[in-house]
This record gives structure tokens, sequence and C-alpha cells, in this order.
């Protein structure tokens, strides 16, 4: 999935954007950490049978990304 594709398919609410923001601050996220954690968060999202992208959502996905000690 394209950038253009995830900008398309997996739209945020107010309050996802703020947790992501929050995440790449907190996490150092790059641009491309930040689409994969989306992608993985949409993921779960299907999983669910949810239509949109919850924060519980996005809290899971980035979970699984690896702490900075790990490197």
């Amino acid at each position: 999935m394209t950038t253009k594709s995830v900008k398309e398919f997996c739209q945020l609410s107010v309050g996802c954007r703020t947790m992501m923001v929050s995440a790449t601050n907190a996490m150092n996220l790059t641009a491309r950490s930040y689409f994969k954690v989306i992608k993985i968060a949409r993921t779960i999202a299907d999983l669910a049978g949810e239509k949109d992208i919850l924060t519980s959502h996005l809290a899971e996905a980035l979970q699984y990304r690896p702490k900075e000690s790990e490197f």
C-alpha cells in the first residue's frame, strides 16, 4: 500500500491523529514508521470488524514497535 493509498483508505479521526503526533514525538518515529503503524492499525481494525481505525487499534499497533533500547 502506497502512502497515497494509506491517506485514502486509512482515514484517522482527530483523536487518532493527536495520538499519532504524540507517539511520533515520544517514540521518534520516522515518516516510514508512521505509515507502517497506521497500516498495522488498519489491519487490526479489519480483524476486529471495525469500519474505522480507533485509538485502541493505534495503541495496539504502537506496542508492536521495537523499543529504542532493543537496537
